[in-house]
This record gives structure tokens, sequence and C-alpha cells, in this order.
């Protein structure tokens, strides 16, 4: 794990500035587990509606996004 954290002299009640809590330096960050189980429930959704018909051909993609880029 690469991280680096600048020592100021900030006030207690204050984090730092170069001090983040970015997910991407801990990927197991409950912010990141979340954003996963969302992602796999999305792509699930969609695979179920494949099955039941709901989804659409690529001419029909084609032709709405023709119709979204002349307007």
């Amino acid at each position: 794990m690469d991280f680096t954290v600048k020592i100021t002299n900030s006030p207690p009640s204050q984090t730092p500035p170069s001090v983040s809590r970015n997910n991407s330096v801990y990927p197991h960050a409950p912010g990141n587990r979340v954003k996963r189980i969302d992602f796999i429930a999305g792509v699930r959704k969609g695979l179920r509606e494949l099955d039941e018909g709901k989804g659409i051909s690529h001419e029909q993609v084609r032709e709405e996004f023709s119709e979204w880029l002349s307007s």
C-alpha cells in the first residue's frame, strides 16, 4: 500500500488537506464495497431484463443515438 501523509500544523479538529479518505488507497473500504455491490446488482438487473426480452437491438440503439445527436 502506497500513500503519503503531509504533516501540517492544522488544529486537531481539522483534517490536513493532504490527508484524504480516498477509497482507492483502501480498496476494502466500506464505500468501495457498496459501489461494487451496486455495480453487481445493476449488471444482474440488466441480465434479468435481457432474459425477460426487455432488451433492445444494437440497430435500435444506433437509431436512438442518431435521433438524440441530430436534435
